[in-house]
């Protein structure tokens, strides 16, 4: 009989213990799943970040999010949206599973694939997050990591996020005394796109183009909102004063990149009762503030530097004298020069543009590349650029210009590739790449990237800008395998 009451007590501890580990609670450590796994067997998610209240910011202020992500995970199995929540203790907040059906066990597929976004969302189709800047105008931020070879006793792995969206700032010159910026807002506005978990592409098929409210900063000199990262065309810009006074300024085109801030001056011309907008010189930065309109303002009595120089000049110095090479251009890598000197080949320009680094010749086997890397570099800011010979187009044909490059250590440095015109100007910034598959080593390699351009005049380049700085500690090496124009 005392056995019997002895074996129905364990159950009935048991069956205590098992219920109370509610979907809430299972946020703790020592609650066992339907397969008496404890939780630290579940694989967790650190982000270089730590809690403030309910926020959590990165340590270096890169990003500020909630403390609710989503994850994907592709490997030993498809899992779909699982929903993580940081744990408070210490500096740095660790992302656990939400409950036990959220968890990710240890595998030892060939490759583990994480891919996450911020904030959590309950209902994502197919991993589609739509987008409405207007409705809903959230700082959307994605991280991806691969894992080459996963083990099972590794069970922390490193996201590092960056913004899908872009930001854009005006700040209003020469105000009369006592004057203030009302309300501004930008007409004419694509506002909904479809961002894909999966691949990192944000895509926007909507024609609709709707009016894009901006929010008035505390200064009420400046106004700034969140902006699809697309080309803006043919919007219009209009602002209200304090003293009731209305403007409408064209905006005809503007390329705009994700995980970027882009700053303009307003200028008020008292004597002509007009404004203008300065789009040449305006500033782009990478995005590396904490979101919050207040950290974003431009000192109204300074006008932002561009760097290196304005849109409409020759920026990196190429040389303009030079005849145009007929297309395709298909120079053989190999030829680069000698490993660990700068890489060169005839009438390419590679040039240290900030700091001292450029591209190097290096390669692995047969395979020779221009190399950029920031890794261990003196300087606080490196910024260098690799740019074809002069190339022979005409005003309006097609071109197809193709990349193939490998990644690794990334943590945030960008290879952007860009069309230059015949002067040198900058015609359009194709891509920026800012590669985050890779944290502690190299992932998969030799990715191919296709961009088709229209040429604007009779000539003009290709550039790669790479773009890295010590701190915050942007460092990715990118090697540059090949690059053609046809």
């Amino acid at each position: 009989m005392n056995k019997l009451l002895t074996t129905i007590s364990i159950l009935l501890t048991t069956l205590l213990l098992a219920t109370s580990c509610t979907k809430e609670q299972s946020r703790c450590t020592n609650c066992p799943d339907e397969e008496g796994s404890q939780a630290k067997d579940y694989i967790v998610f650190k982000s270089n970040i730590r809690l403030s209240d309910k926020e959590v910011r990165s340590t270096d202020g890169r990003f500020d999010v909630s403390d609710q992500i989503g994850v994907y995970a592709r490997g030993a199995e498809e899992r779909n949206n699982l929903h993580y929540h940081a744990i408070p203790g210490g500096h740095i907040a660790i992302f656990h599973p939400t409950t036990m059906s959220d968890r990710i066990y240890p595998s030892t597929v060939r490759e583990l694939d994480f891919y996450a976004y911020a904030p959590y969302r309950t209902a994502v189709q197919k991993g589609i997050i739509h987008l409405n800047l207007i409705k809903e105008p959230v700082d959307l931020l994605w991280a991806h990591h691969r894992e080459v070879a996963p083990r099972v006793d590794k069970k922390e792995y490193t996201l590092l996020f960056g913004h899908v969206l872009s930001r854009i700032v005006f700040t209003m010159q020469g105000l009369p005394a006592g004057v203030t910026l009302r309300s501004m807002k930008l007409q004419g506005m694509v506002v909904e796109g479809d961002f894909d978990v999966l691949t990192g592409e944000l895509r926007t098929p909507y024609s609709s183009k709707e009016t894009l409210p901006l929010t008035v900063g505390t200064d009420q000199r400046s106004a700034s909102s969140l902006i699809l990262p697309k080309e803006i065309v043919n919007a219009q810009l209009q602002l209200t004063l304090s003293n009731g006074r209305t403007y409408t300024k064209p905006i005809k085109q503007l390329d705009i990149v994700s995980n970027k801030i882009y700053y303009y001056n307003i200028t008020l011309d008292g004597q002509q009762g007009d404004i203008s907008i300065d789009l040449l010189n305006g500033q782009i930065i990478d995005w590396e503030d904490d979101g919050t309109i207040s950290n974003i303002v431009v000192t109204p009595t300074e006008t932002p530097k561009p760097d290196p120089k304005p849109a409409g000049e020759n920026l990196y110095d190429v040389n303009l004298t030079q005849t145009a090479r007929a297309l395709p251009l298909q120079d053989d890598f190999a030829k680069g020069g000698k490993a660990y000197d700068p890489f060169s080949l005839p009438v390419w320009l590679n040039k240290a543009l900030v700091g001292t680094r450029d591209f190097q010749k290096r390669s692995f086997g047969d395979v020779h590349y221009a190399q950029a890397s920031a890794f261990k570099s003196a300087d606080p800011v490196n910024k260098c650029v690799l740019v074809t010979p002069r190339l022979r187009m005409t005003a309006g044909s097609s071109h197809t210009v193709e990349l193939t490059y490998s990644s690794g250590h990334t943590n945030g440095a960008t290879l952007s590739v860009q069309q230059l015109d015949k002067d040198g100007a900058l015609v359009k910034t194709l891509e920026v790449i800012n590669d985050t598959t890779s944290p502690s080593g190299y992932g998969n390699q030799h990715y191919k990237k296709s961009y088709t351009i229209t040429a604007s005049a009779e000539a003009g380049y290709i550039a790669l800008l790479y773009e890295a700085s010590q701190e915050p500690l942007h460092t990715t090496t990118y090697q540059v395998e090949n690059l053609t124009v046809k």
